[in-house]
């Protein structure tokens, strides 16, 4: 499995402007320790820490602060080549904001790997912190030792990290009271009896992603037990409705070898969705109640679902305490196996609704390969959440999603497009067939305009009749969970049927690139409004076929396409400035070419080489029009 000197630049921020350096860290750099860089370092500035290995004691970092997109980068030499060895800490961050630590190593140190906090005020968090590409390793203490520590942290990002070898009775990242953040792409290994712990009053983190391996514990600890007096925002008093941790998403992770993947631990509104769990040792799931002062909410009204668990043999599933409200969890969808018998089915507090028990067939779960092959019985058969929208692998879930954290109905190869659609400026109703003037006048560009292919041949320059060239377009495939996402962006040419080829001007175009098996597909030309398949496209064989011709578009208050003459559909013409509006703009700008000749221009809305009034009564007829395509 792959878990996968000074430079000064002004940068212009009215009504004052903000000088932006880089300042090197280390023996031969402008400051031999980042303690020393502190009263150097501005909104803007980049550190670079040069490769080498720090054994100076703990950095202390206190109110460094960046800007809104201007942070403070401090950030390896070349990635993980700068090591902090050994100290308490090997960085303090104290009451910071808006900085991104990028490519560190944390390793030997006696108290916490990495420490950032509020500065002991508890209603005035650190904010705005990332930490990317950092590998944290080998704990040189066994208490309650965290290879990364935040207590008071607000709107944060800890990405693409390694955590190994953690402190016996410690996490490998430590959440207290800390809020709006999200930890994805990391691999945890043996990183402390508990991979990730949220408590404190810990709120709306998101956890997606990542693999959680060999933890003796809790691999995911959705709650905890913290003293009173450390909860941030502070508790009320009298202490009402309060909770460990609550409104926690667990999306696409994968748990292999775990005492207890799973704890919820005095914590509310907690989704564990489509994950996969491979052998766990002792229990799925343990639902507990550690802080039990009047006050706060019992572990409850929790969420378990799309998930799959493949057992060893059989153990007890989930773990029930005291003060806890296993009544009010729901399970649902979730799929179940025990390779050690064939008659058997999980003991839950409530039903599974909707549970599968047989074989997922990983696909090599030996070599930690948990995709689902072909044949598995839960492609295709989860619960259609809006979220998570993307798998293990950031692949869209399909609709409906499969079950665990991969989703199973991915193309087997890449697939061709088979796309067929109209233009309306170039559009003639008599013939059925676009007008191709732009290539026959010698006008249509043989270089793509999107830089996104090799240079039309003049052989296909040559082509007449129905297969003649009429235009370049761009091509977007995007997640039907989320439109906003383009999962793949190429370009292609329109022939006078309206068929869509590469820039051979035969072929079909090919996808080299791993893509769900369900897509929409986006026409986006130079001067039409674009268009989008108002359902999702299944790739079929090896092929993904639409054809816009034969009906409307996306819409959603919008518009989609126009209907060119009975049951013929085309691309609204007129988008001359090629947004998502046709509007004085378009016209302003026809205006500015009008007169021209023996053109290629985004105001000549009828592809005929020239800007005239015959551009202008398609702008008449379309404006105001706009799509609502993202």
């Amino acid at each position: 499995m792959n878990f996968s000197k000074f430079l000064f630049l002004p940068l212009l921020i009215l009504p004052f402007t903000i000088f932006s350096q880089v300042i090197t860290v280390g023996n031969g750099g402008d400051f031999p320790t980042l303690s020393q860089a502190q009263s150097s370092m501005n909104a803007g500035d980049t550190v670079i820490v040069l490769n080498q290995v720090f054994s100076n004691g703990t950095q202390f970092l206190t109110n460094v602060n960046g800007l809104p997109g201007q942070p403070v980068v401090i950030m390896a030499e070349s990635n993980q080549g700068a090591i902090f060895q050994g100290g308490t800490a090997g960085i303090q961050l104290s009451n910071c904001n808006h900085v991104e630590i990028n490519g560190l190593v944390f390793q030997q140190q006696t108290g916490n790997g990495l420490n950032i906090d509020d500065g002991g005020n508890y209603n005035s968090p650190s904010t705005h912190i990332e930490i990317r590409n950092c590998l944290f390793r080998d704990m040189a203490a066994s208490g309650n030792n965290d290879l990364l520590k935040m207590s008071g942290v607000d709107h944060f990002l800890i990405s693409n990290c390694t955590f190994l070898n953690g402190g016996a009775g410690g996490s490998g990242i430590d959440f207290v009271g800390c809020h709006y953040g999200v930890v994805e792409d990391c691999l945890l290994d043996n990183a402390g009896s508990s991979g990730v712990q949220n408590k404190g009053g810990t709120q709306f983190i998101t956890i997606q992603r990542n693999v959680f391996k060999n933890f003796s514990q809790r691999a995911l600890n959705l709650g905890g037990s913290t003293g009173l007096q450390y909860f941030r925002p502070p508790l009320p008093n009298p202490i009402v409705n309060a909770f460990e941790a609550a409104d926690i998403n667990v999306f696409s992770n994968v748990f292999i070898n775990n005492w207890a993947p799973i704890a919820y631990v005095g914590c509310v509104r907690v989704q564990v969705r489509n994950n996969t769990f491979y052998k766990p040792q002792n229990w799925v799931i343990r639902i507990l109640q550690e802080t039990t002062e009047n006050g706060f909410l019992p572990a409850g009204n929790n969420e378990f679902s799309n998930n799959i668990i493949y057992l060893e043999n059989d153990l007890t599933e989930v773990n029930i305490g005291s003060n806890t409200d296993p009544a009010s969890f729901t399970f649902s969808h979730n799929a179940w196996f025990n390779e050690a018998t064939n008659s058997w089915a999980p003991s839950l507090p409530v039903t599974d609704q909707n549970q599968l028990i047989a074989n997922p067939l990983f696909a090599d779960p030996v070599n930690e390969d948990f995709k689902l092959t072909s044949q598995s019985p839960f492609i295709g058969n989860g619960f259609p959440f809006n979220s998570p929208a993307t798998d293990f692998d950031q692949l869209p879930f399909s609709v409906p999603p499969s079950r665990g954290a991969y989703e199973g109905n991915v193309s087997i190869g890449p697939p061709d497009l088979a796309i067929r659609f109209f233009l309306e400026g170039a559009y003639d109703a008599n013939t059925g067939l676009m007008s191709d003037d732009l290539r026959d006048k010698g006008f249509l560009p043989a270089e793509n305009p999107w830089s996104l292919s090799p240079n039309i041949p003049a052989s296909a320059m040559a082509v007449e009749g129905n297969d003649a060239l009429v235009d370049w377009v761009r091509v977007e495939l995007r997640n039907p969970n989320n439109f906003s996402d383009i999962l793949y962006l190429t370009s292609g040419l329109v022939q006078r049927d309206g068929d869509l080829v590469d820039f051979d001007g035969v072929s079909s175009i090919a996808i080299n690139y791993p893509l769900p098996n369900t897509f929409h597909i986006l026409i986006h030309h130079k001067n039409h409004l674009k268009a989008m398949s108002a359902t999702p496209v299944t790739v079929a064989g090896s092929t993904a076929t639409f054809d816009f011709t034969t009906q409307n578009a996306y819409q959603a208050g919008g518009v989609g396409q126009t209907e060119l003459s009975p049951g013929i559909w085309g691309l609204y013409a007129g988008n001359g400035t090629n947004d998502n509006d046709i509007n004085g703009q378009d016209k302003a700008s026809w205006v500015t070419e009008n007169g021209l000749f023996n053109v290629y221009s985004s105001s000549d809305f009828n592809l005929d080489g020239e800007v005239n009034g015959g551009d202008k009564i398609y702008w008449n007829g379309n404006n105001g029009l706009f799509s609502l395509i993202p």
